[in-house]
């Protein structure tokens, strides 16, 4: 014998329980969310009684812009720290650069260049993995 019920009658199945059991206002608006886990918990359901429901969708609604706002923040954090990651290693791959220091027309000295100091730094090379078989070559 096979029994197979859907989720919709799994609903309605909840909904009279609740009923039976707590005193539900017929103006009332009772929402089941059904959810399944891989845990040990299996399937649960969350069941909403909402009293007033165009003030709970004011307040989901309001949560909701709250949630976009808080993950837009966290998104635009996210690229100040790309762009000043992308900043820094784009002055770190800038080759040397000469400054020229210039003296006035008074002064019987040439002009002199100096060097600045390397912004690069020296990086070194990765090494290529060890071998898990070790140093074997094929014949």
């Amino acid at each position: 014998m096979q029994v197979t019920i859907t989720q919709t009658e799994i609903e309605s199945a909840i909904l009279e329980y609740m009923n039976k059991r707590i005193s539900i206002s017929a103006d009332s608006e009772v929402s089941v969310d059904i959810k399944s886990t891989r845990g040990a918990d299996g399937f649960t359901a969350i069941i909403d009684i909402i009293d007033n429901p165009e003030a709970h969708a004011e307040l989901q609604e309001r949560e909701k812009q709250r949630r976009t706002k808080a993950k837009e923040e966290e998104l635009a954090e996210a690229g100040r720290f790309l762009k000043d990651v992308k900043d820094s290693a784009s002055t770190a791959a800038k080759p040397k650069e000469e400054v020229v220091t210039e003296s006035s027309p008074n002064d019987d000295v040439e002009p002199s260049k100096e060097e600045t100091v390397d912004t690069k730094e020296s990086i070194p090379k990765p090494k290529k993995p060890a071998s898990i078989f070790g140093n074997v070559t094929k014949a």
